[in-house]
């Protein structure tokens, strides 16, 4: 199960798995992401990006995907 949302308030952009918590500040770098652990780590204290690059890449492309798929879906003929 995946949640995917995007705050313009609090200004970013985040996927939660039932494990991890992907989460990018808006306006910022494509490539900037930070990832959670959320059953070790559930005040969010340790950005885990550079320790796991592959996980950030699938869950990245998750993110991706799915806005594409938004974008295509919610386009106004």
């Amino acid at each position: 199960d995946q949640l995917r949302y995007q705050d313009g308030k609090h200004g970013y952009r985040a996927l939660i798995t039932t494990r991890h918590k992907l989460v990018q500040p808006l306006g910022a770098p494509a490539a900037t992401w930070e990832i959670y652990d959320l059953i070790n780590d559930r005040s969010e204290r340790y950005n885990l990006a550079a320790r796991m690059p592959r996980k950030v890449n699938e869950l990245s492309d998750i993110w991706n995907n799915s806005l594409r798929k938004f974008k295509r879906e919610a386009a106004i003929p």
